[in-house]
């Protein structure tokens, strides 16, 4: 039986932060019990992907799983178990905030099977947090990392690196930026996220940046505090896996890492994202995205997808050597032969060759220094 990943998607947040532009919203939480066992139907619905995939990751994501009562959460992965397969060894992760967490959430969460646990934390700096509109303080976000660190070995935690200034504020320094390694080394966190601020259209901080409200974090400056990330990180015992995240030994995100390798996995709840094999052609995916309206999803009965996108063959190559290319040590001509039965040095000879003259990979390739930096133009040549 093939091993896939389950994400559980999680729409509630108590406020809506001002970069975010995932499937989520403030309040509504009238709906969240409703939305619940709506989840549950759909597993229910979707039984038969049970008998042809088992799940070694589950990720329950956001929104704000954290900010819903824990048994509903309970109510989802419990029936997830009864339908699907899942394997013995499976990571279960959770994601949470520090405005939304409690130990006694922690201890339910623990309770229920979930082995690893994701909190966004986004920076240690009281400012900067009040600036891109997140709910907690430092002083929450350092009591939740605590107590978490009681109940779960196995977590991580979200940082932002490049935090412009908005409405008056400074953008992040340096210092600040190395504040919030400080803590994470000092915690021992085996896994840290670090993104850098992107303006997405259709956010608040896209439309305060059309109205010059936002001072962008220098470019030269934001190069910087990528790589004093990744070699303050390494010095301390991490392995900088991925173009965002870093992990200590035996601690790499075994769901994510479905994502960057092209494994199949299943979406369940609104707006989720699936990625499977066609049942007409094993060599062709569908990548298919669930109702993103909440009524509309709380009314469905037989959870048709909103869209459908068949991926052929040679789409999901290119597919795979983008995704590859987020991994330090890029693709795996190994795992690329299994996948396709083809070699990947043949298929993509002059894309290589190309990308060795210019000195973003190296012989094994893997990124160079130089090719961590132009990332997203190495990535386009796949598309």
């Amino acid at each position: 039986m093939e091993k896939a990943g389950l994400y559980i998607h999680i729409p509630f947040c108590v406020q809506k932060c001002l970069y975010c532009d995932f499937l989520s919203f403030s309040g509504r939480f009238q709906y969240a019990k409703q939305y619940a066992d709506q989840v549950c139907r759909e597993i229910e619905f979707k039984k038969d992907w049970g008998k042809k995939l088992e799940f070694d990751s589950v990720f329950i994501g956001g929104g704000t799983p954290s900010s819903i009562e824990p048994e509903w959460i309970a109510q989802i992965l419990n029936k997830a178990r009864t339908v699907f397969s899942f394997a013995p060894d499976s990571e279960i992760t959770i994601e949470v905030n520090p405005g939304t967490l409690s130990q006694a959430k922690l201890k339910a969460y623990s309770e229920m099977g979930i082995n690893r646990v994701s909190m966004g934390m986004q920076s240690t700096s009281d400012r900067l947090l009040h600036s891109i509109g997140r709910v907690h303080s430092k002083e929450e976000g350092i009591h939740c990392a605590l107590t978490l660190a009681q109940y779960f070995t196995n977590r991580n935690i979200d940082l932002i690196s490049g935090i412009p200034g908005i409405d008056g504020e400074q953008p992040q320094t340096m210092a600040e930026l190395q504040e919030d390694l400080a803590f994470i080394t000092a915690m021992q966190v085996p896994h840290v996220s670090i993104y850098s601020m992107i303006t997405e259209p259709g956010t608040p901080l896209y439309q305060l940046t059309q109205e010059n409200k936002v001072i962008a974090c220098d470019d030269e400056l934001e190069r910087q505090m990528y790589h004093h990330i990744r070699e303050y990180l390494i010095l301390n015992g991490y392995d900088h896996y991925e173009v965002s995240n870093f992990a200590r030994p035996g601690y790499v995100c075994k769901h994510n890492m479905k994502y960057w390798q092209g494994s199949p996995y299943l979406g369940i709840g609104l707006g989720s994202a699936s990625f499977l094999p066609w049942d007409h052609n094993s060599d062709t995916y569908v990548r298919s995205t669930n109702e993103t309206d909440l009524m509309k999803y709380l009314d469905q009965v037989e959870f048709a997808p909103k869209e459908e996108i068949l991926i052929p063959l040679d789409e999901r190559r290119c597919e795979y050597m983008m995704l590859g290319f987020r991994r330090i040590k890029g693709p795996d001509p190994e795992l690329y032969q299994s996948l396709f039965q083809q070699d990947l040095y043949k298929d993509f000879d002059s894309h290589l060759s190309y990308l060795h003259t210019m000195e973003y990979i190296r012989s094994d390739l893997s990124l160079t220094k130089k090719g961590m930096d132009y990332a997203n133009h190495i990535f386009e040549m796949f598309v």
